[in-house]
């Protein structure tokens, strides 16, 4: 008898009990299903519930995010990266605001909740894709290198577009952060944080040159902000005219050339 009903009640009941414990209503649900069933069928659905009832998923009421299984750091550290590097091919291919967290979770087989889980919000997960690449970018070449003299400036923006050509996700970021429309409601927090955190490659040669300056090696009379953004618009145009549209250039040696003609203009 026990065997039977173990047989026939296992699915009927987990999954009654499942139903209102996912809506909230725990009590009840423990309630109904207990008060409808006789005592050997309630005496299974009671061990049935201590071995597999802490695996179910409920909405919390905290922070309004799912109470999940737990999970190992290693595995919550894996989920993450999964969720980032989806997303940079999804931003990539349907845009930064045409993405959703839904296109993000079925892309990876995951839930809504398990990505909000991570990230409260697009925003939020843009930053850290974005703090993802540079760290991984400046690890490829050991941080700036090009702070002490013009030349060490250039020889780092050449490693850089080095680093960029050989790899194919920061070419795929490199596209990603040129398509973006930086100026839309979605994206203006994103890039005013970077802003204010004077990061981005405009920031680091405009603090270069600032040193360099100070030290005397660039002219009294160079304008270093008009320098950065001369600079900077080369570096961008050339890496995008490489990346996007797949000009016929050797981006290391057009990057070389191009810092070397900027080196003869500021150099004392």
């Amino acid at each position: 008898f026990y065997i039977f009903v173990y047989m026939f009640t296992k699915n009927v009941i987990l999954k009654l009990f499942f139903s209102f414990g996912q809506n909230g209503n725990f009590f009840y649900g423990t309630f109904f299903v207990v008060w409808l069933m006789p005592r050997p069928a309630t005496t299974y659905f009671l061990l049935a519930y201590l071995r597999e009832g802490m695996y179910i998923v409920r909405p919390s009421r905290v922070e309004g995010k799912p109470h999940m299984a737990r999970k190992t750091k290693a595995e919550a550290e894996r989920t993450r990266l999964r969720i980032l590097k989806t997303s940079l091919n999804l931003f990539l291919e349907k845009g930064y605001e045409r993405t959703t967290f839904v296109d993000i979770a079925e892309s990876i087989g995951l839930t809504k909740g398990a990505v909000y889980w991570h990230f409260k919000n697009k925003p939020e997960l843009l930053v850290a894709l974005v703090e993802r690449m540079c760290a991984r970018h400046e690890a490829s070449l050991g941080g700036m290198r090009g702070a002490e003299s013009l030349e060490g400036l250039r020889d780092d923006f050449v490693a850089r577009a080095e680093a960029i050509v050989r790899d194919a996700e920061s070419r795929k970021f490199v596209r990603m952060m040129t398509q973006m429309d930086w100026s839309s409601k979605q994206a203006r927090p994103v890039k005013r944080m970077f802003e204010q955190q004077n990061r981005g490659v405009h920031a680091g040669i405009e603090r270069t040159l600032e040193v360099m300056k100070a030290a005397g090696s660039v002219r009294r009379e160079v304008d270093v902000r008009m320098a950065s953004a001369v600079l900077t618009a080369m570096w961008l145009g050339l890496v995008r005219a490489k990346v996007d549209h797949g000009a016929a250039v050797d981006l290391p040696g057009a990057i070389r050339f191009g810092f070397d003609m900027a080196i003869k203009a500021m150099g004392v």
